[in-house]
């Protein structure tokens, strides 16, 4: 779940602020780019802020306009509003992170998941600078920032394994299905999928072939995915699908009907092709305290914890080694992103160079 950097700051006919959807892309930009954008964005008010160093933006490629990015947030947001720029700056990034909260709760808290149950996977250029609010707001307890986050949906895409989805109609009540027709019509689609995924030059013992089922209560609308035994179905497996799809309704919806009739809607198969993996070089090790060249001296940066600006330590985290220890509030700079350490955070680098932080007060 994101929201831009260049997602545009304004304020609606109701005279409340928002951010987005609208953006100023990469052209002509936020207005800290210096490009002609007049819009103020989440980037400039994160350069306003502190978050973002105006000197080492993209490895100090871009040098940032903080002064024209602050005239635009006060002439387009602070004065309608009487307050200070920097208020009104954080109060962008605030709307910012109250959105994404909004979107992270939709997939977990709607869907029977607790957020404080789970790590947070923190990338893009700008997620870790709004991740540790957000684990805040959510009560996550812990962050891992991956190397290269501007770079890890590319890094994703290229180790992501290959997936081709097939799906039959097959509309039956549970108790009544043929468990023969059922075998007969995933055994077509299991064919499919692997006659495609031997066309994507994918090996046979490369190959796995996961059923399951879309089913719904009789009379409903909406359907729930239910994973399926591999191998032949039997009839015994009826009771063990009918089970899991109570379970999973109640996680979803909070709610389940265990004497009402369920059917089955769909008969689906996804197809994955496991592609070869690279080894990643692990980095070397160190002691708690970052090395004399990570540092970058100390840096001011508001925070809505101390309602001012803090002086943070700042450091570069191409200098970092595995187990060093970096107290919050701090800056960690990198090529194409910054992230964020409130007051509290602690972060350890691992072996592979990843940031795990421990949310202060998780």
């Amino acid at each position: 779940m994101g929201a831009g950097g260049g997602s545009i700051a304004w304020i609606d006919s109701a005279g409340a602020l928002r951010v987005g959807p609208q953006s100023a892309g990469a052209e002509p930009g936020p207005v800290c780019y210096d490009e002609g954008g007049v819009e103020p964005t989440v980037t400039d008010a994160n350069v306003t802020i502190g978050r973002i160093n105006p000197k080492y933006f993209l490895g100090g490629e871009i040098l940032l306009n903080v002064d024209k990015a602050r005239d635009a947030i006060k002439t387009r947001i602070a004065d309608f509003f009487g307050m200070e720029q920097v208020d009104a700056s954080y109060g962008i990034v605030k709307v910012a992170d109250v959105t994404m909260s909004h979107a992270i709760r939709a997939i977990t808290i709607e869907r029977g998941y607790d957020p404080r149950d789970f790590t947070m996977i923190s990338f893009g250029g700008a997620g870790p600078m709004h991740s540790l609010a957000l684990a805040r707001e959510l009560k996550i307890p812990n962050v891992i920032v991956p190397q290269v986050p501007a770079h890890f949906s590319a890094w994703g895409m290229l180790l992501t394994d290959i997936r081709h989805d097939f799906v039959q109609t097959y509309v039956r009540p549970l108790d009544e299905a043929d468990v023969n027709e059922i075998n007969d019509l995933y055994l077509e689609l299991e064919k499919d999928g692997a006659e495609v995924l031997k066309k994507d030059g994918i090996p046979e013992d490369r190959m796995m072939l996961r059923r399951s089922v879309d089913m719904r209560y009789v009379g409903q609308e909406h359907t729930v995915n239910v994973p399926a035994p591999g191998g032949a179905f039997k009839p015994e497996d009826k009771k063990l699908v009918r089970n899991k799809f109570d379970e999973l309704h109640e996680k979803r919806y909070g709610h389940c009907a265990r004497e009402e009739s369920t059917e089955i809607v769909d008969l689906r198969l996804t197809a994955i092709g496991v592609v070869t993996k690279p080894k990643f070089m692990k980095i070397k090790s160190g002691e708690e305290k970052p090395p004399i060249k990570a540092y970058r001296g100390k840096r001011l940066v508001y925070f809505e914890e101390q309602r001012d600006y803090v002086k943070c330590d700042a450091y570069l985290r191409d200098a970092f080694w595995a187990g060093n220890i970096i107290y919050g509030p701090a800056v960690i700079e990198e090529y194409a992103s910054t992230t964020v350490l409130h007051p509290g955070d602690i972060a350890t680098v691992n072996e592979y160079g990843h940031i795990v932080i421990k949310v202060g007060g998780g």
